[in-house]
């Protein structure tokens, strides 16, 4: 039970992890490639674009995690402590609800596309499959906010 709930505290630096050295194995590959070979492989361009975006959105989910986001805080910083905890209750509240809207849209869009068959044009994956990252790192973020919420109440 421990290691499942290690593994869940630490999914996504597990993610991000094994998806940053995915990406720079199979760079590496493919500059090495043309370079050197003059050989060029259209599934890697598609895999690490794949990759990258995949990337991105799950390490959203783990800056949300450790409270790392990008901030304007100059004009937060103008109020009492009071009011700035205010702002940055609210400014998560709005994130969770274009969290909510972006998963619902984002479903949406996946259900629409699994009425048709469509392919990436390389590696012929169900671009509906290859969307499913969109609500589940939606899901994930706002599931890291709200952890994150309970454990500045404690």
């Amino acid at each position: 039970m421990q290691r499942i709930r290690r593994f869940i505290d630490k999914f996504e630096e597990i993610v991000t992890g094994v998806l940053l050295v995915y990406i720079v194995v199979i760079l590496t590959m493919a500059i090495g490639g043309r370079e050197l070979f003059g050989l060029s492989w259209a599934w890697q361009e598609e895999s690490l674009r794949i990759a990258f975006v995949y990337l991105v959105l799950i390490a959203i989910a783990m800056g949300a995690k450790y409270d790392a986001h990008i901030r304007i805080t100059f004009f937060r910083n103008l109020f009492p402590k009071a009011v700035q905890t205010a702002l940055l209750w609210a400014a998560d509240i709005i994130w969770v609800i274009f969290n909510i809207l972006a998963f619902y849209y984002s479903t949406e869009l996946i259900a629409t596309m699994q009425r048709f068959v469509q392919l990436t044009p390389v590696l012929e994956l169900k671009l509906p499959y290859v969307y499913m990252i969109l609500p589940f790192s939606l899901a994930l973020t706002t599931v890291r906010i709200i952890q994150r919420r309970i454990i500045t109440i404690q």
